[in-house]
């Protein structure tokens, strides 16, 4: 399926296929009823929950790592 559009400035017009057209139009116009999607937000909101948490763990286990790291070296030195 091939739409003709118009091109305003220069008066040409070019063959676009559907597909690529339509894959340019916004995602929110498959809920046509105006609500953001329950499931999508409550998916997106647990995907940065998760995020949060794994990022929270790595920088946790690195500062233990540098405490343990310095005590040994205290230890050692001492």
């Amino acid at each position: 399926m091939i739409d003709q559009m118009e091109d305003r400035y220069n008066g040409k017009s070019q063959a676009v296929e559907g597909s690529e057209y339509k894959e340019k139009e916004r995602p929110r116009e498959k809920n046509r009823t105006g609500r953001p999607d329950i499931n999508e937000i409550s998916k997106r909101n647990e995907a940065i929950a998760n995020q949060e948490r794994k990022t929270f763990y790595k920088v946790a286990g690195i500062i233990v790592l540098l405490i343990i790291a310095i005590i040994f070296l205290l230890y050692f030195f001492s």
